[in-house]
């Protein structure tokens, strides 16, 4: 399976499916980072460099489309 060289920021607050999801990505793309909430991957967005983000809509302490906004 072709790796394409691309990091990604999940966010997801679900455990389980952040799990399986992260596992799935890592089988595909250069680098993964999960957080479990939006000001979580604020912080993470602000550190890095991600080429995509893919985030929950309903997230604790700020949702995925105030993260965007962000």
């Amino acid at each position: 399976m072709e790796v394409f060289d691309i990091s990604v920021l999940y966010v997801e607050d679900e455990p389980i499916i952040r799990l399986e999801v992260e596992n799935m990505l890592k089988n595909i793309v250069r680098s993964v980072a999960t957080a479990i909430d939006g000001t979580e991957a604020l912080n993470l967005f602000k550190q890095g460099h991600f080429d995509i983000v893919i985030t929950d809509i309903r997230l604790p302490k700020m949702d995925g489309l105030e993260l965007s906004r962000e």
